[in-house]
């Protein structure tokens, strides 16, 4: 069993990957897996926009962020891949998902690979990739491992493959609001 998490700024996602799940049959695991990877057609990939938010922390409002989403950290420096080698750079990975009747695109963080005592895996990322107080919650999620290192979206050819989701879970402070809830317009 393959199982990832992802969460993050308030959000934890579970993922599994082809061989089965926690509490179904391995058909059907794999069934799921097999529509979400199939509904991944070449056009809605290349439709995918990257869902990045700004939040002005004086006022609390929330824009969306213009360009490739990442980085910042002062230095002037956003979108950039990480350069640095190591485990930082085989972790990270890209996450294609539906919400509000468009495809999205936002990145993920592995922290624990399938090695923990239940078999599954934790990614992590943002809340709002997971739930949109408007639009509720995502569907058709997919992951894509050390995506810089193999920038392509056929998980036959990829090394690690795709895993893709069965469970979502955000903060409760994100919810049901997401970024209009109080809890979420207070961070700074």
């Amino acid at each position: 069993r393959v199982l990832v998490v992802l969460g993050a700024l308030s959000l934890s996602l579970l993922l599994p990957g082809t061989v089965g799940a926690r509490n179904g049959s391995v058909d059907a695991a794999k069934a799921q897996y097999d529509k979400v990877i199939a509904y991944w057609t070449p056009a809605r990939i290349a439709a995918a926009k990257w869902r990045d938010y700004s939040m002005d922390p004086k006022s609390g409002k929330i824009t969306p962020a213009q360009g490739k989403p990442g980085g910042g950290g002062g230095g002037g420096v956003t979108g950039a891949s990480w350069t640095g080698g190591g485990q930082v750079a085989s972790s990270v990975g890209r996450i294609l998902f539906s919400s509000g009747g468009s495809q999205w695109i936002c990145s993920g963080t592995v922290v624990a690979q399938g090695t923990n005592r239940d078999g599954y895996s934790v990614v992590l990322s943002a809340g709002h990739c997971a739930y949109d107080g408007t639009d509720g919650w995502s569907s058709n999620f997919v992951f894509y491992p050390n995506f810089d290192a193999e920038p392509t979206y056929t998980c036959a050819g990829r090394v690690n493959g795709c895993w893709t989701a069965t469970r979502l879970s955000i903060n409760a402070g994100f919810y049901p609001g997401g970024f209009g809830s109080n809890a979420a317009a207070n961070v700074d």
